[in-house]
């Protein structure tokens, strides 16, 4: 899969409803569209956006991560086949992936 799936698989797609599908449908979508995605490579996008949502729960951190996942699906970009930040703001939804990782600390027990 491309570099950009990496940074969306850290965010932890969440599942939720979002228009007609999930938030990881919708992500997938967005990416793939951009990327183009093989029918392989989707579906490993969607199993792996899947698998970061339930971690993402198992923290109790859904609404953190669906708020992650909504920003990347709003304010990044596809330049020259690459899903990435707006060129004009690369830290979009930074403070997003903060709230999201500092979720996961507090739901942490080790």
């Amino acid at each position: 899969m491309k570099p950009q799936w990496i940074l969306l698989a850290a965010l932890a797609l969440t599942p939720l409803a979002a228009g007609c599908g999930s938030v990881v449908t919708d992500a997938c979508d967005k990416i793939c569209d951009c990327q183009d995605c093989t029918e392989r490579e989707y579906d490993e996008c969607l199993v792996e956006g899947d698998g970061a949502q339930e971690t993402a729960s198992i923290y109790g951190c859904d609404a953190e991560y669906e708020e992650l996942t909504i920003c990347v699906i709003e304010e990044y970009r596809c330049t020259a086949g690459v899903w990435a930040p707006d060129p004009t703001d690369l830290l979009a939804c930074v403070s997003d992936a903060n709230d999201l990782g500092q979720c996961r600390d507090r739901g942490s027990r080790l």
